[in-house]
């Protein structure tokens, strides 16, 4: 298994040639993404495209995953099963709790539910 020893985000923008409104009416005239770059002990390095406002993904990254990939490093983002199936993390997301008390005594509805 590698080991992440880096996480940097690149953030982009650049001009759109004919500017648009969006159905919410936000007038879009440039193109922003937030690019990370995930660098390995063994020198890999892997990039991925954050979806939403290119800031507040570099921000979220930076504040919340990028100090923690020490302790998130032994965890696989997901799993095989013997079919060869994905099976989702067991835990929660980084930075969520569940409340199962509340869950409890507040049921969205009867019978199993997923978040």
């Amino acid at each position: 298994m590698s080991i992440i020893k880096k996480v940097t985000c690149h953030v982009v923008s650049a001009p759109i040639e004919r500017p648009f409104t969006s159905s919410r009416g936000w007038l879009y005239k440039t193109r922003g993404s937030c690019i990370v770059e995930i660098e390995t002990q063994d020198g890999v390095v892997g990039w991925g495209e954050c979806y939403g406002p290119a800031q507040a993904a570099r921000a979220f990254i930076e504040s919340q995953f990028a100090p923690r990939v020490d302790e998130l490093m032994h965890t696989a983002p997901y799993s095989l099963d013997e079919d060869g199936c994905v099976s989702p993390p067991a835990g929660v997301g980084i930075g969520m709790q569940i409340n199962h008390d509340f869950l409890n005594t507040h049921p969205l509805i009867e019978g199993p539910c997923y978040v």
